[in-house]
């Protein structure tokens, strides 16, 4: 996929990779403008944070510290979820 890691100037990367997935999922039904940016972010994070959830990352540290690993990485890495994000959004039945 193509993107920058989120950083300064990271909005432009993230710009692109929103318009990519509206590019590729151009033959879903949905017309696109019922999926807003915000949604596709939302959905993007919880996809993310149900990953790493599930993954041994983390391990050997407190609840608390394990919960603030977690959601930065989700804050680091939640555009790397954009494209599944806006496919599972636009292939939801209306």
């Amino acid at each position: 996929m193509i993107g920058k890691s989120p950083g300064p100037g990271a909005e432009d990367g993230i710009d692109l990779l929103y318009g990519l997935a509206w590019r590729q999922l151009a033959g879903y039904p949905a017309p696109m403008s019922e999926v807003t940016q915000k949604q596709i972010e939302v959905e993007a994070r919880r996809i993310l944070r149900e990953k790493i959830k599930r993954m041994p990352w983390h391990a050997g540290l407190t609840p608390e510290e394990r919960k603030h690993g977690i959601e930065a990485d989700v804050d680091r890495w939640w555009h790397l979820e954009i494209e599944e994000a806006a496919r599972r959004l636009l292939s939801k039945p209306a």
